[in-house]
Parts: C-alpha cells; structure tokens; sequence
C-alpha cells in the first residue's frame, strides 16, 4: 500500500502527537517518585527502559507501517534531545515473523518493558488471546465480541472517525454539497454512513 505525502505528513503528526500518550500508557512501576503535573501528588511510575516497536517495515503494510515507524521515531529523537526521557527504542519487523506470540516474546527477553504494536489486525488478534506480561498499546482495534486482557491496550485511527471529522471539517469550511466514494461492503457501508450521520 503506498501512502501519498500528505497523507504521510498528517500520520507524522498524528504519531508524533500519540507519542507522549504511548510513553505514559507504557508507564513502568519502580520505586523512583515522579510527579503528576497536573495535581503535584508523587506517584511510582516512570517511563519505560525500552520500547519495543512491533510494525510491519516489507510486504503489503510496509508503507503504514514505515510511516508510524518514522512518526514514532522523529518525536522518539525530539524527546530525548529535549530532555524529556532517556528511554531506548528497538523496531521489530512483524512481517518477517510468521508468529506473532514468539516476535513479542524476544522483544519482552530483549530488555522491551513497553511494546507499541503490532499494527496489523489479525496479529492483534492474535497477541490478544493470551495474558501480556507488560503494557502493550496495540495500533489497531480488536473485535467488539474480543475482550482485552490486562495490560492491553488499544489505539487506532478509526476509518468511521475520520469518516466523521471529514463531514465535520467540510461543514466548517461552508461545504453544502459532497460526493462520497466507498468500497462495496460492510466496512464500506459504515464509513458512508458514519460521513452521512455527521453531514445532516
């Protein structure tokens, strides 16, 4: 899948934004006090040693996949020439691993107390099914009938929410007409009608 420019530039930001919530999803429990900006009360958590990044850099999601990988990494390099953590990041390339369990496996042995991925969805699916040992931020949604475990967590860009803010920011522009354009089927049908719901 190729990714326009634009479109590359908007998931930059979009990562680069998400970036600060992964690293206080991943937040480890030690014995160092931090403080919470927003109350001033001490807390036990810190930043993560290492991130684990699982993505798929080759094969059909290799141009999504790049694209997180680059939006993560540049606020990655940001933070850590600013100050703000001192934690280490080790990619992973999920498409080279048929098993997605034994990929999460080694980045966990490798030093990983934080794991963002996997992006694809059937191995969210998969990682899903049995217990994470440490915060996992998935980049896609599990199935409504699927139940996250403990320490799992789950982040995505919804093509129903972008569907939405699409409408949303085309009325702000004084917009009185659109054209919708949509693959045929169930994920096709939802999208226009989350466009549909937010247009009226």
């Amino acid at each position: 899948m190729r990714i326009m420019k634009s479109t590359r530039k908007m998931l930059y930001s979009v990562i680069g934004l998400s970036f600060l919530i992964v690293l206080n999803s991943c937040s480890t429990n030690n014995n160092a006090p931090v403080y919470d900006t927003g109350t001033g009360a001490a807390s036990t958590t810190a930043t993560p040693k290492q991130i684990a990044l699982l993505l798929p850099l080759t094969g059909s999601m290799a141009g999504p996949g790049q694209a997180v990988r680059d939006g993560f990494m540049s606020s990655y390099y940001e933070a850590i020439q600013s100050g703000q953590i001192n934690t280490k990041v080790r990619v992973y390339n999920t498409a080279q691993s048929a098993n997605i369990d034994s990929l999460y496996e080694k980045a966990i042995q490798e030093g990983a107390d934080c794991v963002v991925g996997p992006l694809e969805k059937d191995k969210v699916q998969r990682l899903a099914r049995a217990p994470v040992p440490v915060t996992t931020v998935a980049l896609n949604y599990l199935d409504q009938s699927s139940r996250a475990p403990v320490n799992f967590y789950q982040f995505g860009l919804s093509p129903l929410d972008e569907a939405s803010q699409v409408a949303q920011y085309a009325h702000q522009q004084g917009q009185q007409s659109a054209l919708i354009i949509a693959p045929a089927g169930q994920w096709g049908n939802g999208v226009v009608q989350a466009f549909r719901t937010q247009w009226q």
